[in-house]
Order: C-alpha cells, then sequence, then structure tokens
C-alpha cells in the first residue's frame, strides 16, 4: 500500500513538473508567487524588482532578474533607473540566448514603473518589448507581449 502510494505521489509530482515546464504562464506565476512569499517570510526594500522572463516558442528561455532602483536625490530631468542583473540560479539555464532590461520610475507617487527588456536569439534576431505596470510594495505583474511572457514582483512589505 505504501509502494503504490510513493509511486502515485512520484508519477503526480512528474506529471505536474511537465505541465508546468509546458506553460511559460504557469511557470512565470509559480516563480513570481515563489519570489513575493519569500518577501513576505523575511521582508525587504520596496526599491527591490525581480523579474522573471520566459518563452517556450522558438528557442527555450527562462531567466530570473534583481533590479533595485535608488530614489534617493534624483536629477529633476532624470528618473530613477535601474538594469536588470541575472540572478545566479535559473531554473533552466539557456547560454545561447541573451535577455537584458531595465526599470524605470516613471511616477514614483503613483507607484507606476516602466520595464523594457531586449532578448536576443542565437539566430542574431533581436526581441525589444516594453510595458507600464502599476505596481505597490508586495504586488505582481504578469503579462506577455511578443511571444514571451514576463512577470515582475515589486518587492517589500506593503506598508504605505
Amino acid at each position: 500500500m505504501k509502494k503504490k502510494a510513493l509511486g502515485l505521489l512520484v508519477l503526480a509530482g512528474i506529471c505536474s513538473g511537465q505541465t508546468m515546464a509546458q506553460s511559460c504562464q504557469a511557470l512565470v506565476e509559480l516563480q513570481t508567487g515563489a519570489v513575493l512569499e519569500a518577501n513576505r517570510l523575511f521582508g525587504g526594500s520596496s526599491n527591490r524588482f525581480s523579474v522573471v522572463v520566459c518563452n517556450n516558442q522558438s528557442e527555450a528561455i527562462y531567466r530570473q532578474f534583481y533590479a533595485q532602483i535608488h530614489f534617493e536625490r534624483t536629477r529633476a530631468l532624470s528618473i530613477p533607473t535601474a538594469g536588470l542583473s541575472p540572478v545566479n540560479a535559473p531554473l533552466q539555464p539557456d547560454n545561447r540566448s541573451k535577455t537584458t532590461g531595465l526599470i524605470a520610475a516613471e511616477d514614483e507617487a503613483k507607484n507606476q514603473f516602466n520595464i523594457k527588456l531586449r532578448t536576443r536569439y542565437t539566430s542574431g534576431e533581436a526581441v525589444d518589448y516594453s510595458a507600464v505596470k502599476q505596481l505597490s510594495p508586495g504586488q505582481s505583474a504578469v503579462f506577455e507581449d511578443k511571444g514571451l511572457t514576463v512577470g515582475i514582483v515589486r518587492l517589500g512589505n506593503n506598508l504605505r
């Protein structure tokens, strides 16, 4: 009886893992949820962001990034901007393609942020995309653009 139950548990884990890997949306939602939950447990600055990029259509891509915007004393003609830094332990590393990007605070008072990303494939093709999202501390959003699924999480506790 125990062997049957253990076998069913292992089979269910394998099947659910394959299903998640087939759906970028599910994978991004799972990862952004995990980052958000870890942040709730350990706390963090509301100026920190986690970004997840996934694409299973042409070349398989899965990347997770980190950014921290410094709002203090910015010049009148500039807006706070941070480049995305890769997290060291991606779940499905793909060294053939490259994704870069940045986050800018369009309007800090309204919690409005602009994310711009570029993915370059091994063929040389580059895909640029951007989105403006309103994110309060502790909120996340998932969106799709040009075949890529992107999740963004603004870390920090919702203290405002």
